[in-house]
């Protein structure tokens, strides 16, 4: 039983940093991004040039499999 508990236990300390973020600002107009070994997540709010902002996010899984993407122009009015 202790043999088993102590694996779980080593699992686990060997999976945190797999899931643990790091939190990046963009100075582009306000993007954030939240990047982990398993896992990115990006929230764009970038300018493009003086007519909107990309806005949306992303989320990617170990860098390869883009999962969700939500992004799109936002154009300002005149």
């Amino acid at each position: 039983m202790k043999r088993k508990t102590k694996a779980i236990i080593l699992v686990c300390i060997l999976l945190i940093p797999l899931l643990i973020p790091i939190h990046v600002r963009y100075k582009d107009g306000g993007s954030h991004e939240w990047r982990a070994i398993a896992w990115q997540y990006t929230s764009f709010h970038k300018i493009v040039d003086e007519s909107g902002y990309i806005v949306g996010g992303r989320l990617t899984l170990f860098g390869v499999l883009t999962v969700f993407d939500s992004r799109h122009i936002e154009y300002l009015d005149e």
